[in-house]
């Protein structure tokens, strides 16, 4: 049984008596002399009410009502007005009329009202949810009206509603049916409560327009650390209004730039918001932050009005206003009787009254290098809670972790190599805290304990023994717990909730230790695998894959401990999340049609680098990502979310293009091409000029060229490598035999041959460096079409002793005609740095999307190696924050980045882990030092051998001083600046050097975590230092 209220509103003064009728059996059946009369209640505007119980509400039947008078007489005076409708919910409702004059209001009545500056042409419309705004198809959105001042109105009806509703929507731009576009950022959000009884809502927009500054501050850094809030509001329903002569307006507005010591006001003109006095301003909600939401009650003569938001200090007077005009709440839009109770919603986007912008200062450090009382061997994650303690000391806000995924193959070296992960989703086991594990037998904790100062006492990680020592151990934990773990409510619900990558990375490590290599391609069966498999292989080896559900478990308490102390405590934890994943690895195993396992992903050669780099990683097979809308991306950052707050994506440049290294043919990066690309048309390249493809395609090779490279060895090199002559060697251009026609094939046959290795190197680069003698690259996806050849007007690249460059130039491009060289130098710069460009940002737009779409994260771009000004400036005007090292310029003609230019939408750093440090820098060149003491320390005088503690001082003022948001230091550039720090020479303090073939990630810090915390002057001195660079 529904109730159903009647509020009438009657201008006449008469002593007849106001009845209602219908055709509903409670209202007489349609009959006025059945009629029911109204109650009379002067105390309000709606002077007669009634309310009748309704039974059966009519099915098929449009229900109708009218009101009439009845005189003392007994004569009926009905209304003039055409018959009134009932639209019926499941719950009470009322209904608000007026005599005589027809019901406008008989739904839920929704205006829309939004300022955007339109060109001539243009039209605006709004599409959402409902099917009453098109259900997100364009083509049914609906058209808005211009009222002029650039401002666009419409309404809508929707149906009533007994239950709370939230509708999203999209303002649209529209010129034509193949030219409009939707406004920038997030959907708008209308919610309201239930809606039983006809209601107005009035909606006044702000047109979302992309801001990087309010992606970046709505970030989980700013809104779950930095600014992070202990609400003790309640939330706010946005009820329909129900008393007549008022206006219950609903603000809503992202403010995430509030300090957890500030709040957020409303003052404006009217009394209802402090008549422009700040103190008796109306203080929102924060419940929903970064949103501010308050709903209040106006009078209904009290509109038009102006406001503003202003920011209050809890702890003084101090009030920030904003410094934008005066914002107006418009009189109402919906023309109706003005006693009718209504509400607004006025929904500004954002403000942010804090002008200061926010800067902070970070510490970058590997997990494996922290020592602490508790480490054994190596950093763990219960170390994270100490070293959260030291950025408090010395005002740090953020923790920059290298990746902490499992990289487990065999357990040796090769496994120390952080970047080369087994799962992209696990965490590795090595960094658990085996005391803190609960169970641990008092054998075990003995055992510990007597290995502890040995492995501590080590100048390095030894990763193989620390590693063998906390498996052995953890098994021997899990044979004590195993039985209790099916009761364990916590353990039962991570498997739950990660299910999705934790079943195939168990079942995945259980072969790996039964085969004993990760290499699936070897092992006697599942090489390969289906979902349908996975599932039935877990139940049968079910003791084994629960070990590391268990392990995982264990890592994830640990590590989400780590994070809760770390947030609690104002410190933004950082991940670093890999572009590739190992060709060994579980996703490789499980999901291969999303890579391209047959190509390795690398950099093309430059004068660093003339092999370039070959990662040995496979590549992404990106359109089948695309198809299932890169489900495995987005599972991928959601696990990354749910460990950090902030994350730096490696090699950011692999979103918008790869570097292709067939691996069939190729060991080095040379001969490899970009993907996707556009290549040259044989077409093309007929137009310029350019008929000889042999000559462009085949290794360049004479007899004065393998004389010159080999000198002795000509002879035997000739014969061996190359087919027989047929004309005279001065004559001759050489071919590799098939054997040898590619790097791979070189290098497999001479391992098989007895030199010494010093002597096979050296063939082997000559060799190498004659087969990519090329000028052109076939593409082998589409027919008559070619790739320029990195580098291709040079060979090889030499280092001279005062550290310079010298080209060597290639002796393909040098015997060109001269007519053809300025053209092959145009393709070689078209191909490079123009043809792409456009493409590479049409096919990253979906992938950039996607990574914005996904979490929460703050995104953080690896992009030195993009040297693309268009590519580096669209990230910027997403929010993504670039990585700037200040001794690799992104300037033509500068020898070092100017830190004092530096964006603010960006991250400075003197060192990266993969640099030497400030000091090492220092003593590797000393003409590069020269010129920075000149140019960037502007002093003529010569610079001292060694870098003092006053210049590496220097150097952190300059990058904390920047304009960039975070200026991060890797730990021992910030401890460096003090003599007592200093045990380790500059050589020692690297922690990787990605050109060494010694790729042992062994480095540890040397000082523990308590021995920083104890330093109490040194931690004055930092904090001294940052707070000056207000970077608190």
């Amino acid at each position: 049984m529904n109730k159903i209220s009647f509020f009438l509103k009657t201008q006449k003064k008469s002593s007849a008596k106001l009845y209602i009728y219908g055709n509903l059996p409670e209202l007489g059946n349609g009959d006025p002399n059945k009629g029911i009369p109204l109650e009379n209640d002067n105390s309000d505007v709606y002077s007669h009410k009634l309310t009748i119980d309704l039974k059966h509400p009519p099915k098929g039947q449009t229900a109708w009502y009218s009101y009439f008078y009845r005189t003392k007489f007994g004569a009926i005076v009905r209304e003039v007005c055409p018959l009134r409708f009932l639209n019926f919910s499941n719950c009470n409702c009322s209904f608000y009329d007026t005599f005589d004059i027809p019901t406008s209001i008989g739904d839920l009545i929704v205006r829309f009202r939004v300022h955007y500056k339109t060109v001539y042409g243009q039209e605006l419309y709004v599409c959402g949810d409902p099917k009453e705004m098109g259900s997100w198809n364009p083509r049914r959105a609906v058209l808005l009206n211009y009222v002029g001042d650039d401002y666009w109105e419409g309404t809508i009806r929707l149906p009533l509603n007994d239950k709370p509703q939230v509708l999203y929507y999209k303002y649209i731009v529209y010129t034509s049916p193949r030219n409009f576009f939707w406004e920038g950022e997030e959907n708008h959000k209308f919610e309201i409560g239930a809606a039983p009884s006809p209601t107005i809502f009035e909606i006044n927009d702000v047109f979302h327009w992309n801001d990087p500054i309010i992606d970046v501050y709505s970030t989980s850094p700013f809104v779950d650390v930095i600014n992070r809030r202990i609400s003790t509001s309640s939330p706010i329903s946005f009820e329909p209004n129900t008393q007549s002569n008022t206006v219950k307006i609903n603000f809503i507005v992202k403010c995430p730039y509030v300090r957890p010591n500030q709040e957020l006001y409303i003052v404006g003109s009217t009394p209802e918001v402090g008549e422009w006095d700040a103190e008796k301003g109306y203080k929102m909600t924060d419940y929903y932050f970064p949103e501010w939401k308050a709903s209040i009650v106006f009078n209904s003569n009290s509109l038009p009005f102006d406001y503003k938001y202003c920011i209050k200090d809890k702890t003084s007077t101090d009030v920030i206003w904003e410094s934008r005009p005066n914002r107006i709440c418009p009189i109402n839009l919906i023309k109706c009787d003005e006693s009718f109770p209504r509400s607004i919603i006025i929904n500004d986007w954002f403000t942010n009254p804090n002008t200061e912008k926010f800067k902070g200062f970070g510490i970058s450090v590997p997990l494996s290098s922290l020592r602490s009382k508790m480490s054994v061997g190596i950093g763990q994650y219960t170390d994270l809670n100490g070293l959260v303690d030291y950025c408090n000391d010395i005002y740090s806000s953020l923790i920059q972790l290298l990746p902490i995924n499992d990289t487990t193959t065999t357990g040796d070296w090769s496994d120390s190599f952080p970047y080369r992960q087994t799962s992209s989703f696990a965490l590795h086991p090595i960094y658990i805290d085996l005391l803190s594990i609960k169970g641990v037998p008092q054998k075990v904790i003995n055992e510990v304990i007597d290995i502890k100062t040995e492995l501590d006492n080590l100048p390095s990680v030894d990763y193989p023994r620390v590693f063998s020592f906390k498996i052995e151990k953890l098994r021997e934990i899990y044979s004590f717990v195993k039985e209790n773990l099916n009761a364990n409510e916590k353990f039962n619900s991570f498997i739950k909730h990660n299910t999705q990558w934790l079943q195939t990375y168990a079942l995945f490590s259980v072969f790996r230790d039964l085969y004993g290599t990760a290499d699936f391609r070897v092992w006697p069966e599942h090489q390969t695998i289906t979902e349908r498999e996975i599932r039935s292989l877990v139940q049968s080896n079910y003791d084994e894959v629960q070990f590391y559900y268990w392990i995982q478990f264990i890592c994830n308490e640990q590590f989400k401990s780590a994070r809760k102390y770390a947030s609690d405590h104002g410190v933004v934890l950082k991940g670093d999340l890999p572009l590739g994943v190992s060709p060994y690895s579980v996703e490789c195993w499980a999901y291969p049609t999303l890579f391209n396992l047959d190509m390795s992903a690398g950099t093309p050669p430059d004068f660093l680098n003339d092999n370039g780099e070959n990662f040995e990683y496979p590549t992404y097979n990106w359109p089948m990502h695309a198809t299932t809308d890169f489900s495995w991306w987005r599972l991928r950052l959601r696990r990354m979310a749910d460990l950090f707050h902030a994350v730096q994506l490696d090699q950011m440049m692999g979103f918008f293009r790869m570097w292709e290294i067939p691996n069939d043919s190729c060991v080095r990066s040379v001969l490899g091409h970009f993907e996707p690309t556009l290549s040259f048309s044989r077409a093309e390249l007929r137009d310029r000029g350019l008929l000889n493809m042999d000559r462009y395609l085949k290794p360049y090779v004479r007899w004065r060229i393998i004389k010159e490279k080999f000198g002795p060895e000509a002879d035997y090199v000739a014969e061996t490598f190359f087919r027989g002559a047929v004309c005279s060697r001065e004559d001759q251009v050489f071919s590799f035999k098939d054997e040898f026609d590619s790097e791979v094939k070189i290098r497999n046959y001479l391992s098989t041959q007895k030199m010494d290795s010093k002597q096979r190197i050296d063939l082997e680069r000559k060799l190498f460096e004659l087969l990519s003698n090329v000028l052109l690259i076939e593409d082998t996806t589409k027919p008559d079409h070619y790739h320029v050849r990195a580098q291709m007007l040079f060979e090889k690249v030499k280092r001279t002793a005062d550290g310079n460059f010298i080209p060597i130039e290639s002796s393909s491009f040098r015997e060109l005609p001269e007519s053809q060289k300025g053209t092959f130098k145009e393709l070689f710069y078209e191909y490079f740095y123009n043809r792409q460009t456009n493409l590479w940002l049409e096919l990253a737009t979906p992938k950039l999307k996607m990574l914005q779409e996904s979490t929460n994260m703050l995104l953080c771009a690896d992009d030195l190696g993009l040297n693309n000004e268009k590519l580096t400036q669209n990230l910027e005007a997403r929010g993504f924050l670039s990585l700037r090292v200040q001794r690799m310029s992104r300037l033509e003609n500068h020898n070092f980045d100017k830190v004092r230019e530096f964006p603010y939408f960006s991250i400075a750093t003197p060192s990266t882990p993969q640099m030497t440090t400030i000091r090492g820098w220092w003593e590797e060149n000393r003409e590069v030092i020269a010129k920075f003491w000149r140019e960037e320390v502007w002093r003529n005088d010569e610079p001292p051998s060694q870098c003092e503690c006053f210049i590496q001082e220097l150097i952190l003022k300059q990058h904390l001083w920047s304009d960039s948001m975070w200026t991060i230091f890797l730990l021992q550039d910030i401890t460096g600046v003090d003599q007592r720090f200093r045990s380790q020479l500059p050589s020692q303090e690297r922690i990787n050097d990605p050109k060494s073939e010694n790729q042992r990630w062994d480095y540890r810090y040397p000082f523990s975590i308590e021995e920083l915390l104890d330093a109490r002057d040194f931690s004055f001195r930092i904090r001294t230092l940052v707070e000056e660079s207000k970077r608190k």
